[in-house]
């Protein structure tokens, strides 16, 4: 674990990261955990991040137990 020092940059904060650690995409997701900052790189699949997003609880993407009604096509 490195520690690091946030700094003003115009209205918000930033911190530096060491150039190792920086994403290839340059992008990263935020979210707060507690008391913690997690930073998690943004080139992440969508399925992946889908379930991060309902573990936050952010998005509900729990299937209808509801079964689909067919849709009658034109011939």
């Amino acid at each position: 674990m490195k520690k690091a020092k946030l700094f003003r940059n115009g209205g918000s904060y930033a911190v530096r990261i060491p150039k190792s650690w920086v994403p290839v995409s340059g992008e990263v997701f935020l979210r707060r955990e507690g008391k913690r900052i997690v930073m998690t790189e943004a080139g992440e699949d969508l399925r992946s991040l889908a379930h991060r997003f309902a573990e936050d609880g952010l998005v509900d993407f729990e299937r209808s137990t509801q079964p689909r009604t067919p849709r009658a096509r034109k011939l």
